[in-house]
């Protein structure tokens, strides 16, 4: 559905499935909030509402859930909050800018076995890694089409190797890296038939 209402209107949604009880929580960017529905679709609960404040949202794109089920959901105002499963907010970390730890229209996040968290930083075009408290780790790309450069990476997912899968609406293709940032391929071109995509925004691992 389109619109603001209840949970008849959702706009330009992420996804992230929780493990216990298959809750589906839903980064509802267009209204500026989370939904959570029950695997069958139906309505439980949502939370946020525009804004910059505490536990106030503003386009989140990116949603990921940790293994203890916290949600961590990405503003492209320039940062992360993480939240509990009921929407009561527990921390936040980042602020808009370029340095480490900052960001510029963030949109993808991805967290491994490790509780590491994985941002697609997309204005910045790189990658940057923190570690479960939303301390910054370490970070990997630049603004370019060779190997290891970024044109608004936009979704990133880990994979059953622990490799991290960066999909890039610019370049039109994904690439894969180690979790040091090490380049090892990419798949993908500009185009309509098989293998070519067009503003690719999220991958799933």
């Amino acid at each position: 559905g389109r619109g603001g209402g209840r949970e008849e209107g959702i706009e330009q949604p992420g996804v992230a499935v929780g493990a216990a009880g298959g809750e589906v929580f839903m980064a509802d960017a267009g209204n500026s909030r989370v939904q959570v529905f029950e695997p069958s679709g139906a309505f439980l609960r949502q939370w946020g509402t525009p804004g910059d404040g505490p536990g106030e949202l503003y386009y989140p794109y990116g949603i990921a859930l940790d293994a203890a089920g916290d949600v961590y959901v990405v503003d492209t105002n320039g940062r992360v909050q993480v939240f509990d499963p009921s929407g009561s907010l527990l921390r936040q970390f980042g602020s808009p800018g370029s340095g480490p730890g900052a960001f510029d229209l963030p949109q993808g996040i991805a967290i491994d076995a490790a509780g590491d968290v994985y941002v697609a930083d997309s204005g910045n075009d790189r990658v940057q890694v923190f570690d479960s408290s939303g301390t910054f780790v370490r970070q990997w790309g630049s603004s370019g089409r060779a190997a290891g450069r970024f044109d608004g990476p936009s979704g990133v997912a880990i994979d059953a190797a622990g490799n991290v899968n960066v999909s890039e609406f610019g370049n039109s293709r994904v690439q894969v890296f180690a979790p040091d940032g090490t380049f090892l391929r990419t798949f993908g071109r500009s185009g309509s038939g098989d293998g070519g995509v067009i503003d690719p925004r999220s991958v799933g691992g």
